[in-house]
């Protein structure tokens, strides 16, 4: 007799969850389409951001991030540079955990890359990137709906395919995750896990193999 009554708030409760992303993922994609008309002005307030947020770091020091005011100061003061230039620090990183060598804030996934041009990369992953990250599939996921919206009038039973390296996570010498970035955030984030389940073909359940 439970049953049903059960089922029922499932239903909802997912109806509700699924509301509130697509508010969330309508705003995300109208803040895209809004930055991306004021691309410059909005990519340097990114570039100030993030040299305020890194200035007490080693790396921040070294290149005086608490000095440059513009982009124009930036490019004076800190050379083009390419993955060669980190590996050490990253290497460190994942050896020892000290991650205000290079970044603020404590590294929770260290992203391996394929390796297609080469050896595979760690890439380091805060909670601010992978916030931003999150902002990202939102955004994508309003401008998929709106594209289907507009063909065929309602996305209520509209869901996606997704395709996404599964392999279990490891750990560097000094206990930080590291894997696919794909499948690594998924197993990390309860919120991706939910959009997953209401919005893709696959369940949740396939990323999260151990």
């Amino acid at each position: 007799m439970l049953e049903h009554p059960l089922k029922l708030i499932d239903i909802i409760s997912d109806r509700l969850l699924l509301v509130i992303l697509n508010y969330f993922s309508k705003s995300n994609l109208k803040k895209l389409q809004n930055d991306t008309a004021n691309a410059a002005k909005v990519q340097t307030k990114v570039l100030m951001d993030i040299l305020k947020l890194q200035k007490d770091t080693d790396y921040g020091k070294r290149y005086k991030f608490s000095e440059i005011k513009s982009v124009k100061d930036f490019r004076k003061a800190h050379p083009i540079s390419t993955y060669q230039d980190y590996q050490d620090i990253i290497n460190n990183i994942a050896n020892t955990g000290k991650f205000n060598q290079l970044v603020a804030e404590p590294i929770i996934l260290f992203q391996e890359t394929s390796g297609t041009t080469g050896k595979g990369k760690l890439i380091p992953r805060t909670k601010r990137l992978f916030s931003a990250f999150q902002k990202v599939i939102q955004a994508v996921v309003g401008l998929t709906e709106s594209y289907y919206l507009n063909k065929n009038g309602n996305t209520n039973n509209c869901r996606g395919l997704t395709l996404s390296n599964a392999q279990p996570l490891k750990l560097t010498p000094s206990g930080i995750p590291r894997g696919a970035g794909s499948s690594g955030g998924i197993k990390q984030s309860k919120f991706i896990q939910t959009i997953i389940r209401l919005k893709y073909t696959s369940p949740p359940s396939v990323f999260l193999i151990s």
